[in-house]
């Protein structure tokens, strides 16, 4: 399985935001209910599972949308099963990390 990564930093005041989205690679592209997983959005690079947790490792902002990205993510503590919700079936996850 291969996903999605785009990753941008962005420059505040105080500090640099590290924003990485992800996506399952089946995914971009098609639309969940209201939820389009847009390429402008969501396609940067496509990585492997190792690559791609290491960039979201590396996150101050996250954006994770797909079953296998989000088992991943769980599986190397980046996200709990609390934060997890479903939109039309398919897994998403935020990452805020101060």
């Amino acid at each position: 399985m291969k996903f999605w990564v785009k990753s941008n930093d962005i420059k505040q005041e105080t500090h640099t935001e590290h924003v990485v989205a992800v996506c399952d690679e089946n995914l971009l592209g098609k639309t969940f209910g209201n939820t389009k997983i847009s390429e402008s959005f969501y396609k940067g690079t496509l990585m492997s599972r190792e690559d791609m947790i290491s960039e979201l490792k590396k996150a101050t902002v996250g954006n994770v949308f797909g079953d296998n990205a989000i088992e991943a993510a769980l599986e190397e503590k980046i996200v709990a099963n609390a934060g997890i919700i479903e939109i039309a079936g398919i897994k998403h996850a935020q990452i805020f990390r101060m």
